[in-house]
């Protein structure tokens, strides 16, 4: 499991989860969303912010044979759905590929969630402690 890529840290003296899911494909982003929802769903309703670091996610929903991989899609969405209403305010951190920010939208709007797409890990913290 890639527990590790999950933790919390304190920016100004706020909490925020952190996902790193830097170098990642599609399917292995799961294994780090269910590690993370545990923490985000074990507090309050809408008080977690949540900072997800994307910038070389490799995305490839694709499963054998290179046909669309619905189940990994759904089981994201879902984790993501699943995490809406502890989640107060999420920001990514996207990169610069214009592909990869439309399907992670996607995949946020799909979720039920908003995430505020930024280029930095800076730009994403301080953005997080304002919400």
């Amino acid at each position: 499991m890639k527990a590790e890529r999950v933790r919390v840290i304190d920016h100004k003296g706020k909490q925020i989860v952190f996902y790193d899911l830097s170098g990642l494909t599609g399917r292995e982003i799961l294994d780090p969303l269910v590690a993370g929802s545990r923490v985000v769903r074990s507090k309050p309703l809408s008080s977690v912010l949540t900072l997800v670091d994307a910038s070389t996610l490799r995305i490839d929903l694709r499963g054998e044979g290179g046909a669309y991989d619905r189940a990994a899609t759904d089981a994201i969405r879902g984790t993501l759905a699943g995490n809406a209403p502890y989640v107060k305010a999420t920001a990514i951190v996207i990169g610069t590929g214009e592909s990869k920010r439309i399907i992670l939208e996607f995949l946020g709007r799909g979720g039920g969630r908003n995430f505020e797409p930024l280029d930095t890990v800076e730009q994403a913290l301080d953005w997080l402690v304002t919400q």
